[in-house]
């Protein structure tokens, strides 16, 4: 099987990121302490969604669900295949021949872990590692944060010079979007339809999807043409959704990761991303609509 994380570069390198979190000693409290968990969007190079708790023991855990923002829609060799988060084998990262300067990017869900302190102005510092799970390859993030406590946080990471921005607000629980819905999409130019069905983090019993009770979390099980497919949804109360699957259209699975606006009033969203095909990834978008769901 395949995870539900995996990276890709716009130019071919041997590039694997390794981050062993450092736990620095915490400084004085202040008033623009990060605690409590966090509805985040992600925009810039890298765009998602994700929920991130920032724990009194300077600590940090949470779950994203990512995809890569295409200038074009042209194909883009993945580098490696970092297989373990839907617990399959894991694979040697491929040494391609480009620029050492290549900047890698993941998509699919991640598991998030870190370290969070203040730096010397009391600004919030800290670091990030994104894992698909067991036998994965890891990502590390550096990042500061301006927050206004109990009402929005805004983020900058950077992995291998490259910005992605996060902002959040503090995560409240939505209305429960569990149901029935139909996709349509393209990738490279070909339309496909897909009906698929949301239930509540957890309910697939699947322990590499998200854990039961995940706040605005669901699974999500789908039939397209001649294939089927599974994986997970993170909506943000910002009106965003992130959506990752994983199909059985080949023996490894092909593996779709896709972001963007959802109307929650409407239950209806524009997402775009990345889906693998044989040379790598290439460019898809997917229109969801919830069946049964109030008209425009």
């Amino acid at each position: 099987m395949n995870t539900i994380l995996k990276k890709t570069n716009w130019r071919i390198t041997a590039f694997v990121a390794a981050l062993v979190l450092c736990n620095a000693a915490p400084s004085a409290r202040g008033q623009n302490s990060p605690e409590g968990t966090w509805d985040f969007v992600l925009s810039g190079n890298q765009r998602g969604v994700a929920q991130i708790t920032f724990l009194p023991d300077h600590t940090l855990t949470g779950a994203e669900i990512i995809t890569v923002k295409q200038s074009s829609n042209r194909t883009n060799s993945v580098n490696d295949d970092p297989r373990g988060g839907f617990g399959g084998e894991s694979r040697t990262p491929s040494t391609g021949g480009g620029s050492s300067s290549s900047v890698t990017n993941f998509y699919g869900k991640a598991n998030l872990a870190g370290s969070w302190t203040f730096d010397a102005a009391r600004r919030v510092i800290g670091v990030i590692t994104e894992s698909g799970g067991a036998n994965s390859i890891t990502n590390g993030i550096s990042f500061k944060a301006s927050v206004r406590p109990n009402t929005r946080m805004t983020m900058t990471g950077i992995r291998k010079g490259r910005r992605i921005s996060y902002t959040g607000v503090p995560l409240i629980a939505l209305p429960d979007f569990s149901g029935e819905y139909y996709g349509q999409g393209k990738a490279a130019g070909r339309a496909f339809t897909e009906l698929f069905t949301l239930v509540p983090a957890g309910g697939l019993g699947n322990p590499d999807l998200l854990p039961p009770g995940f706040v605005n979390g669901y699974d999500i099980t789908g039939l397209g043409a001649a294939y089927s497919t599974f994986g997970a949804v993170i909506i943000s109360a910002r009106n965003q959704m992130a959506l990752v699957t994983l199909s059985n259209e080949n023996t490894n699975g092909v593996l779709r990761s896709v972001a963007g606006s959802f109307r929650l009033s409407k239950g209806t969203g524009s997402l775009k991303g990345v889906v693998e095909n044989g040379d790598g990834g290439e460019n898809v978008s997917l229109r969801v609509t919830k069946q049964n769901a109030p008209a425009d």
